[in-house]
């Protein structure tokens, strides 16, 4: 739900602590991150990070660049995954400022 202050998000049930960030990026929808992770051998990394905010491209960000991710290596992949990600939590006041650019 959009207003001119920014979003609201609607919690209409009990929210649960993530187990980890794959699985929850399975639980979200986000089936190709899922898959790209495994892919480039980073669940681990990934799952044992502290600290951790991802920015988690959508299904149809990989459909978007499909035909290019069979020509990738695991070390390319992995490097595109890793650029998504930050060792910090990102505060939504920093959001708003790395929306501009």
């Amino acid at each position: 739900m959009n207003f001119t202050g920014g979003v609201v998000h609607i919690i209409n049930q009990v929210l649960t602590v993530p187990t980890n960030a794959s699985m929850t990026a399975v639980d979200a929808g986000l089936s190709d991150t899922a898959g790209a992770l495994m892919q480039a051998n980073l669940v681990d990394a990934i799952d044992g990070a502290k600290d951790l905010t991802i920015f988690a491209p959508n299904n149809a960000a990989f459909e978007a660049i499909g035909s290019a991710l069979p020509n990738l290596t695991m070390q390319q992949l992995a490097g595109i995954l890793e650029y998504h990600g930050k060792l910090r939590t990102v505060i939504p006041s920093i959001l708003s400022i790395l929306t501009k650019f």
